[in-house]
């Protein structure tokens, strides 16, 4: 039950949860049931063996098995979980690193002391009435305390922005995905995004909306290769003929784990139609604070709700709480593998410690016969270890083969990582092994101690 109140703060905020997570019996017997049906099956093996053998054989005390079945039998089963070990570690490792890999990617802006606040029009009012809506809601932010400056922006923040580009691809250039973002006049400062080439959109040519644009480093580089991108034009049907005034650093305002590499084209705000605050219900503010953003904005949805009514707000947090958010889906996937792999690693590190342990009880004699003639006790647990890692190298090629095509499956769950990457299969087959030379030298250390007059005399 205490599991199940957690559950909530461990799964996605992006999945749905229909009703209160509770207890189903049927679900608890089937997990039941499927664990209880392999224990049957492998605990019958030995009574099956046993019956088959003959009567006068059983009553004269024989063995179920011979030696050679016996260890083929401890063989077969350390090949099995290392490979099964080894397909649920390369899981566990991909997804980690792929998590590791979203988390360390590079915003591109300055989000330090940023919040963003994400408003909704309520109803369907008239454009005029959405840009009065527009400008209190800025203004009243502006006034919050803590916070010291505002910018605007007509895309959303973190999440897929526009699928398309809507500019002419130069002759000679390469296809880019241009993504045209409207902006205020304090963008570029809010944002912190560094000058590179030109200059920044004045007041002046956004206020009254010129065809001018500032565009990312990747779009210049894209669209004008080997050229200087400030004086160039840009082609659009819808938006016409737009002249490059500067280039500023590449940055990433789309969700964090977008694969289509979308540039951006900046705006003067309301410069075409369909970018304009009269046409649109949804805002996206920037706002920039002198102390904590998460603390700045706290209060903001009841403040705009009493002093801006006609407006809702969606979203009011620091952009570091939004960037966690927005890969919370992946930390769920990580830690679900992750718990898969290490299940596989503790099967495998269990089963070499057993088999091991079993093998060499029953050659308790040998081991102490060899020491008598003089061999060392590191020369016997290294007989013992290597004789018993021979079985676990087999199951990790078997089980690097199966996840040669099987991890191809998660490539949909990776980001910037490739399901084959030399690095990641090299690390978990390392640490396979290292796991399993461990298990197998803690009983093979303690057998190879063992007094050979005391075994010779037992015997």
């Amino acid at each position: 039950q205490q599991a199940l109140l957690a559950m909530p703060f461990v799964l996605p905020q992006t999945m749905l949860i229909l009703k209160p997570l509770a207890i189903d019996w049927r679900v608890v017997a089937f997990s039941f049931a499927g664990a209880m049906v392999p224990l049957v099956l492998f605990a019958s093996f030995p009574a099956v063996a046993a019956m088959s053998r003959a009567p006068a054989h059983r009553l004269a005390g024989g063995t179920t098995s011979t030696p050679r079945e016996r260890r083929w039998g401890r063989q077969t089963l350390l090949v099995a979980e290392s490979a099964i070990g080894i397909l649920l570690l390369l899981a566990g490792s991909l997804t980690l690193a792929s998590f590791v890999t979203l988390r360390s990617e590079d915003a591109g802006f300055d989000y330090a002391r940023l919040a963003m606040v994400e408003i909704a029009v309520a109803g369907r009012p008239t454009p005029e009435v959405r840009q009065a809506l527009h400008e209190r809601a800025a203004a009243r932010i502006r006034q919050v305390p803590g916070i010291v400056n505002v910018a605007f922006m007509n895309a959303p923040l973190l999440e897929s922005l526009f699928a398309g580009s809507r500019f002419r691809t130069p002759a000679g250039a390469s296809r880019v995905f241009a993504s045209e973002i409207g902006v205020s006049s304090t963008f570029f400062e809010v944002a912190g995004l560094a000058l590179r080439d030109g200059r920044y959109l004045t007041p002046n040519e956004i206020e009254t909306r010129q065809p001018v644009a500032v565009v990312s480093e990747e779009t210049a580089r894209a669209f004008w290769p080997g050229r200087r991108a400030v004086g160039q034009v840009l082609e659009s049907p819808e938006l016409g003929t737009i002249v490059v005034v500067g280039v500023v650093e590449e940055a990433k305002f789309g969700a964090q784990d977008d694969r289509r590499g979308l540039s951006e084209v900046y705006l003067p705000e309301g410069y075409a139609q369909q970018s304009r605050v009269s046409q649109s219900f949804r805002w996206m503010f920037l706002a920039k604070t002198a102390g904590d953003p998460d603390e700045a904005v706290s209060d903001l949805p009841l403040v705009l709700r009493r002093d801006v009514p006609g407006v809702v707000v969606r979203r009011a947090e620091s952009i570091d709480s939004a960037l966690a958010k927005s890969v919370h889906l992946y930390r769920f996937r990580t830690l679900i593998f992750s718990i898969a792999g290490g299940a596989g690693l503790l099967i495998l590190v269990v089963g070499v410690i057993g088999v091991v342990a079993s093998g060499v009880a029953r050659r308790v004699r040998e081991i102490g016969i060899r020491s008598a003639l003089g061999a060392q006790q590191s020369e016997l647990t290294g007989m013992l270890v290597r004789e018993h890692l021979r079985p676990v190298v087999i199951g990790a090629a078997i089980g690097l083969l199966l996840s040669w095509w099987s991890t191809r499956l998660l490539s949909t769950f990776l980001y910037q990582i490739d399901p084959h990457e030399p690095s990641v299969w090299a690390g978990a087959a390392a640490l396979l092994m290292l796991a399993a030379a461990g298990a197998a030298w803690l009983p093979a250390r303690r057998a190879s101690a063992v007094d050979p007059v005391s075994v010779l005399r037992a015997d």
